[in-house]
């Protein structure tokens, strides 16, 4: 009697952990049929770790400001993605990740600033990854040095040649470096291919004004303004261009 009284339990526990098991490879074979819907969820994720972490760490308020990056003169937005992305300052079009789980880990890593283990990875990243635009573009963003910093952002763009933030960013490291013809051909790219980017037109107007055309700049600013009615800099910088046009009442309203 007892003997089947264990056999029964044990029966059933076996039941159960076979039942467990069908269970996780339903969930591993739902994940690997459906990984590319799930890249959004993983970098959520890991961005939502990451704010805890330092909302734990550093402070609510610095947890909201940590993380937010700005390349010289302009934020750079995760626009297409930001349905998926939220609250991410980052703009990487999520079809050009190769690996999304390992990259969901080099991108914690990045806005944690832990510089040693996001080299690390992006190093690890590349050797099964070589050919993955969005990896050259992360690293670009980390990159102080400006002329490697082009480098990275050159090597995104002949990966993909439709990555619009690459051309974007790259042409503000070139303002940087004073070629302004130079990023005023990369901001032209990047409009081309997304001529709704107020971003692109208002750094443009900035190579302009450097260039002393002012009229230009306006122009573009005015764009800029018309696609993005928040953004301060593009009002800023077109009253800036109005003084030098001796346009001091319109200089005045814009300030």
């Amino acid at each position: 009697m007892k003997w089947l009284i264990k056999k029964f339990f044990v029966d059933r526990i076996n039941d159960i952990l076979t039942h467990i098991k069908n269970r996780i490879n339903d969930i591993l074979t739902y994940i690997k049929s459906n990984i590319t819907s799930l890249i959004p969820i993983l970098i959520t994720l890991s961005i939502g770790i990451t704010s805890i972490f330092l909302s734990v760490r550093y402070s609510k308020q610095a947890a909201r400001s940590f993380g937010r990056i700005e390349a010289i003169t302009t934020p750079i937005l995760l626009e297409r993605a930001k349905e998926s992305f939220a609250d991410s300052y980052i703009n990487i079009d999520i079809k050009n990740i190769k690996d999304p789980v390992k990259f969901a880990e080099v991108f914690t890593y990045y806005l944690l600033g832990d510089s040693v283990k996001f080299y690390s990875l992006i190093k690890e990243y590349l050797k099964e990854n070589p050919k993955d635009p969005t990896i050259y573009f992360l690293a670009a963003l980390k990159e102080n040095d400006i002329n490697k910093q082009i480098e990275l952002f050159t090597k995104a763009i002949i990966l993909d040649s439709t990555f619009v933030e690459a051309y974007n960013n790259r042409g503000v490291a070139k303002g940087e470096l004073k070629d302004y013809d130079g990023a005023i051909e990369d901001f032209s790219k990047a409009i081309e291919l997304k001529p709704d980017l107020a971003e692109a037109y208002s750094n443009r107007g900035n190579a302009k004004c450097e260039l002393k055309d002012y009229d230009g700049a306006i122009d573009d600013y005015n764009k800029a303004i018309e696609l993005d009615h928040d953004l301060a800099g593009a009002y800023s910088n077109r009253g800036s261009a109005k003084d030098e046009l001796k346009d001091y009442d319109g200089s005045i309203k814009d300030y």
